[in-house]
């Protein structure tokens, strides 16, 4: 099977359910991409399982992620009837991206002025 990787920001903080099955983490990111003159955004949901799961549990909204996984698509009728179909990547691998941020007090703007590197 083909793996598929997105990568984007968490739109609200992770929750982890506990079923019979074991842990199950659903996660809500958004990728931005440029659409004639503006940024769209689109909404991926990520859902991890068992000790990946369990280890979503610290990601928070406005972390950046990358998700590895297989494509799975769910079909559901709506409260008015309708069917709709969802789009979910069932994840293998999930990382937090590090970010600098911006502000004075990043350990990285006063690295080159020690007198010793201590490695």
């Amino acid at each position: 099977m083909r793996e598929f990787t997105v990568d984007g920001f968490v739109g609200k903080d992770v929750s982890v359910k506990h079923t019979s099955a074991g842990a199950v983490a659903n996660i809500n990111i958004a990728m931005s991409r440029k659409s004639k003159e503006e940024f769209v955004s689109d909404w991926y949901t990520i859902v991890a399982f068992g000790d990946l799961a369990e280890a979503c549990g610290s990601i928070k909204k406005g972390d950046k992620v990358i998700a590895v996984g297989q494509l799975q698509q769910s079909k559901w009728i709506d409260k008015n009837n309708n069917e709709r179909v969802t789009m979910e990547l069932m994840a293998s691998d999930i990382g937090i991206s590090v970010r600098a941020k911006k502000d004075s007090s990043s350990n990285f703007d006063n690295f080159g002025n020690q007198e010793e590197i201590p490695f």
